[in-house]
């Protein structure tokens, strides 16, 4: 056992807790006791035998509370969880995971108020995927913007070459994407 020498304060149908449940002072209170101790078999056996299943996940600290004896308060600082999803074959599979698993995020963020981010080897190199179309017009728009400054103010000011070299330069381009896309090229 975790060596914490007190009465465990949460038993099964204790009449002491409203809907057998601690209030949130006595939950942060005895939350190192619940994580770290087993169960006892002293009337109140537990079905699953053993410590918290993830208690592993749960970063805590723990403070001395003036005034009261052996008392400690508990301050959850950082957790994490897992979920599931299906099995993921090819790109479309892996970004539409990856969006999931944000919205998931956001939803557990909005519920608990607290920073939440989903993690997996995956997200990591999908994560690009999922503003890359917007992404890519801004960065083709600053180019051909570019050229077309550039081509002006080295055609000696021409507007008319100007715009010609530019439109060279966005027929190319389109041409480059028509071509991945026949030769069905995925990003």
């Amino acid at each position: 056992s975790s060596g914490i020498n007190a009465e465990w304060p949460l038993r099964p149908g204790d009449s002491g807790y409203p809907h057998h449940r601690p209030n949130p002072q006595e939950f942060q209170q005895y939350l190192e006791w619940y994580l770290k101790d087993n169960p006892t078999t002293k009337g109140y056996a537990c079905t699953k035998g053993g410590h918290a299943a993830y208690g592993t996940a749960v970063k805590y600290t723990t403070a001395k509370q003036d005034g009261t004896r052996g008392s400690v308060s508990t301050n959850v600082s950082a957790s994490y969880f897992m979920t599931y999803h299906t099995t993921c074959r090819n790109s479309s599979d892996f970004i539409g995971a990856y969006k999931q698993a944000r919205n998931l995020s956001e939803l557990i963020k909005q519920s608990v108020d607290a920073n939440v981010y989903p993690y997996s080897v995956f997200y990591v190199y999908y994560e690009m995927y999922v503003t890359m179309v917007n992404q890519v017009a801004i960065n083709l728009s600053v180019c051909i913007v570019a050229v077309f400054i550039v081509s002006f103010i080295l055609l000696n000011f021409n507007f008319m070459s100007s715009v010609i070299t530019t439109t060279t330069v966005l027929m190319i381009t389109v041409n480059m994407l028509g071509m991945m896309y026949v030769l069905d090229i995925n990003i």
